[in-house]
């Protein structure tokens, strides 16, 4: 081959690669303004009063591959912080539709971490939103980040009417918004959230202390014959102090059953909690226990999933309502607490001096300490 034909092979090389890099980045543009991240975090609860923080990821031109979602946390010298601790991601999105993303709100979580931060220290952390995608068309990789800051959060009442769109991950379906005037793409823009909403979740994200549940408590008699308990729930007059009364009858029920050796109210989480989280914040579980003047001790144990006792203890009570607080950390080591299946408050029949009784424990929480 001639030099000159050389030459004329190597110019048109040189164009083509120079219209290819043209091409790949006048496409890398057009498609970053093509896939769009919410302007807001959207924080909401579920059917189950646990909250969660949403943002939307979505596509208005041709199908996007190998979306993934990842969020990172700077402190105010812009290290590296935390980072999130879920995992997102999805095959494709497709023209014209949407996925929502949904960051958990538990205590040692992520995004509970950053709530902390702007509620309680001013914000001094910075939150961003990273998100990856392959043009189908081209197989061109782009990265888009997103930047959030408290100003941004949107507390919202589903019960109020708020829609905002379903997440179809689980069902493998995306969100169809082929109207561009419809709620879903409205709320990448604008969100408005209620008042009333995000007092109660500054409380939540402020207060410190974790309230547990006892509104599900489940009577548990050795010889299996209920008959033998009766469990009545209160609230106090704020509506947010539980109390669970207890009554016991160890009295034979039938003549083919035997005396109960001990009657208990189980509380539990299924299929567990992570207790770890609290354990690492150096928190406390606290509550208020009294008692018939028959019964001189309640045996507390709680218990992992495997029923392995991890705290048991017999507590005196009285008539008069008795305050107990127990360090987590005090009581095992962190990794006792990653599965809590069990808070088990029992009578056994050698507590108790007459066949009936009974004993209330109120505000079961656990309370983080400033020690």
């Amino acid at each position: 081959m001639d030099i000159g034909m050389q030459l004329l092979l190597g110019i048109i090389g040189i164009i083509m690669i120079s219209l290819l890099s043209a091409f790949l980045t006048v496409n890398l543009f057009r498609r970053a303004k093509d896939v769009l991240i919410s302007n807001h975090i959207v924080v909401w609860k579920d059917q189950d009063n646990e909250y969660f923080a949403s943002i939307l990821i979505g596509n208005q031109g041709k199908p996007i591959c190998n979306v993934s979602v990842a969020a990172q946390l700077f402190d105010c010298v812009g290290e590296t912080k935390n980072i999130g601790n879920n995992s997102f991601a999805k095959p494709i999105i497709i023209r014209n539709h949407m996925w929502r993303v949904d960051f958990d709100v538990k205590i040692g979580s992520f995004m509970y971490e950053y709530f902390q931060d702007a509620l309680r220290n001013g914000g001094l952390m910075q939150l961003y939103v990273l998100v990856s995608f392959v043009d189908t068309d081209t197989g061109q990789e782009s990265i888009i980040c997103k930047e959030y800051k408290y100003s941004n959060v949107a507390v919202v009442n589903r019960e109020k009417g708020f829609v905002y769109p379903e997440n179809k991950l689980n069902t493998k379906e995306n969100i169809d918004l082929n109207n561009k005037k419809s709620m879903g793409w409205k709320q990448f823009k604008e969100v408005v959230g209620d008042k009333t909403s995000q007092e109660k979740f500054h409380n939540f994200i402020c207060a410190n202390v974790t309230k547990i549940d006892m509104q599900g408590v489940i009577p548990i008699v050795e010889n299996g014959d209920h008959k033998a308990i009766r469990i009545m729930h209160e609230l106090q007059q704020d509506q947010e102090i539980q109390a669970m009364t207890v009554a016991v009858n160890f009295n034979k029920l039938d003549k083919n059953l035997s005396n109960p050796s001990f009657i208990m109210a189980l509380i539990q989480f299924l299929p567990f909690n992570n207790w770890s989280p609290y354990y690492e914040k150096n928190y406390k579980l606290e509550f208020d226990i009294s008692s018939s003047v028959e019964i001189s001790f309640i045996q507390l144990e709680i218990k992992d999933k495997m029923k392995n006792k991890i705290f048991d203890r017999a507590l005196a009570t009285s008539e008069e309502a008795v305050h107990y607080s127990f360090y987590l950390r005090e009581l095992g080591s962190i990794e006792k607490w990653v599965e809590v299946h069990e808070i088990c408050f029992t009578v056994f029949s050698h507590f108790i001096s007459k066949p009936k009784g009974a004993f209330t424990v109120k505000d079961l929480k656990l309370v983080e300490s400033n020690d």
